[in-house]
C-alpha cells in the first residue's frame, strides 16, 4: 500500500542521504499522487492481455515489425 509524504517528512528524509535518498523521496512523492490500485480494472487489463496473447498465438491478430513501422512512418513523414 502506498503512504502519502508529509512535507516534513519529505524535508527530514532529504536531509538524511544515507537514510533515505533525494530519490527515493521524489519516488514516494510522485507515487503517493497516483489513485489506489483498482482490482476490477487490473482484473479487465489482465483478461485482456490473455485475449490479446491468444489472438497472436492463434494467428488472428496481424503483427507488423517495428522496423516496417518505422519505415513507413518515415516515407509518410517525407512524402
Amino acid at each position: 500500500m502506498r503512504k502519502a509524504v508529509s512535507t516534513l517528512n519529505l524535508k527530514n528524509c532529504c536531509g538524511r542521504r544515507w537514510r533515505f535518498p533525494k530519490r527515493n523521496a521524489a519516488n514516494s512523492l510522485i507515487e503517493s499522487l497516483d489513485p489506489p490500485p483498482d482490482d476490477d480494472t487490473d482484473s479487465t487489463w489482465a483478461e485482456e492481455i490473455c485475449q490479446r496473447i491468444e489472438s497472436i498465438e492463434n494467428g488472428e491478430m496481424n503483427l507488423i515489425p517495428w522496423d516496417d513501422v518505422m519505415r513507413e512512418l518515415s516515407e509518410r513523414r517525407h512524402a
